[in-house]
């Protein structure tokens, strides 16, 4: 299941990943491409040159390794999708839909999973992005109901199939917002999922290292600002921005940080929040994910 997200990654958002930094989480520097290949007569995805956050199924299947219960009431209604009638809702939407999607397939939450498997085909075809949900992965879908790592995997497959369609077509602006929605459900999601805060948790760590996909996101939607749609976004993740940049580094001492689910970023530093910290961002996220699906 330690593969890739969907969307994007997550859509991803949305987001990150194992226990050393991903590449999807590095700052953007050039990285080789990988032509596409056959896998038991299965085109497999090319991999570009950038992806601006990890697969949410990464981030969820963190969470879920770590004991996090499932929340099926966080994820975006299905019965939404019609509201969706502007390209850039649909665009934003198509990345929440990608991440509930993994979040649903990484908790084998199976009725759910084939539902936002049709939400995420039937947006997919309004974007002319009709190859993330075709016939042969539905059909992979029925096959796979029990089991759960092949769910995840047609679903960060779905994520990357986007994701290739878009950059193939000089769609940046799409991508950028697809981008934005999958991190940021990724982040509702895994935020809303936490009872109660410990500064310990390793999935509030993870939380806290989001700072590093938030910057590679963010230096993405930067490079689109020719996009109104794109500068919207801008502007409405500016309160997220100001919050994660209070976060600072602090040095681990512990020998046993990395293995106490900590990710370290050069030189043995760990991005340290605090609760009062955890609960603005949380306010934050939850205004712009509500912002977003309405």
């Amino acid at each position: 299941m330690r593969n890739l997200f969907i969307l994007l990654a997550c859509l991803s958002l949305l987001t990150a990943c194992a226990e050393k930094q991903t590449e999807s989480e590095k700052q953007v520097k050039d990285q080789p491409k990988e032509t596409a290949t056959e896998k038991q007569g299965e085109v497999v995805p090319k991999r570009k040159t950038f992806y601006p956050i990890a697969s949410p199924e990464q981030m969820f299947e963190f969470i879920s390794d770590n004991g996090i219960g499932y929340r099926k009431e966080l994820i975006n209604s299905a019965e939404n999708q019609q509201a969706y009638t502007e390209s850039s809702k649909k665009a934003l939407n198509l990345g929440v839909y990608i991440a509930d999607l993994s979040y649903a397939a990484a908790y084998q939450d199976v009725e759910s999973t084939i539902e936002l498997y049709r939400v995420v085909r039937a947006l997919g075809s309004d974007l002319n992005i009709d190859e993330i949900m075709n016939e042969k992965m539905m059909k992979q879908v029925e096959d796979n109901l029990q089991n759960k790592d092949s769910l995840a995997m047609i679903a960060g497959r779905s994520y990357f199939r986007a994701v290739d369609y878009l950059e193939e077509n000089e769609m940046q602006a799409k991508l950028a917002l697809l981008s934005v929605g999958g991190w940021i459900e990724g982040l509702y999601i895994s935020i809303n999922s936490i009872a109660d805060f410990n500064t310990n948790s390793p999935t509030v760590q993870r939380i806290a290292d989001q700072k590093i996909t938030f910057g590679n996101l963010y230096n993405y939607l930067k490079k689109q600002t020719g996009d109104a749609e794109v500068e919207q976004c801008l502007e409405d993740l500016e309160p997220i921005r100001t919050l994660f940049a209070t976060l600072l580094e602090k040095k681990v001492e512990s020998q046993n940080a990395q293995s106490e689910g900590r990710m370290r970023f050069g030189g043995g530093k760990k991005i340290v929040i605090t609760e009062a910290q955890f609960n603005l961002l949380k306010e934050a996220v939850n205004a712009y994910r509500t912002n977003i699906v309405e």
